[in-house]
């Protein structure tokens, strides 16, 4: 491909472009002339309207705020002492347990129904389709497991929700 569309392609991964060098030359110079560029993280829309207009560490654009932010994290509020007491304190924990087992009762339901839908044959398939059609299938190097499916649709789910 480096040969007809040259050392660097831009493609659309859904609707996420990616930049991709054909050679470690091209992404050394790519990387020296525009590492601001490429530093900073994608807009997200349901990440600004929760996270203040993306005032926060994790979405921050790149530059001194987004440096000044990094460091007061990592200098005052994540040693192992803090983070332990403010899971402790908030039941952080306990409530991730609690939705988990939620996202796993529904994802449970999703799949049994997709396993059991009496559909005309050619009908269109959706990504549950595909993974259990995945799973069944016998050429693949390795075995696809019931919770290796249902943590690629709640990843795909809340990619897609912008939650993480």
């Amino acid at each position: 491909m480096a040969k007809t569309y040259g050392p660097l392609m831009l493609l659309r991964l859904g609707s996420v472009p990616v930049l991709v060098a054909s050679s470690a030359d091209a992404a050394r110079e790519t990387m020296k002339t525009h590492d601001v560029i490429f530093a900073n993280r994608a807009k997200l829309k349901l990440a600004g309207i929760i996270f203040y207009n993306c005032q926060d560490v994790a979405f921050s654009q790149y530059g001194e705020r987004w440096r000044q932010l990094k460091s007061i994290a990592v200098l005052h509020l994540l040693s192992n002492k803090r983070v332990h007491w403010v899971d402790r304190v908030s039941g952080l924990e306990e409530k991730a347990y609690a939705i988990a087992k939620e996202f796993d009762e529904f994802l449970e339901l999703v799949i049994h129904e997709h396993l059991n839908k009496k559909g005309a044959s050619g009908e269109c398939q959706d990504i549950v389709d595909v993974l259990i059609e995945l799973q069944r299938d016998d050429k693949t190097s390795f075995c696809l497991e019931k919770d290796m499916i249902k943590a690629i649709i709640l990843r795909i789910c809340l990619h897609k929700f912008m939650i993480i």
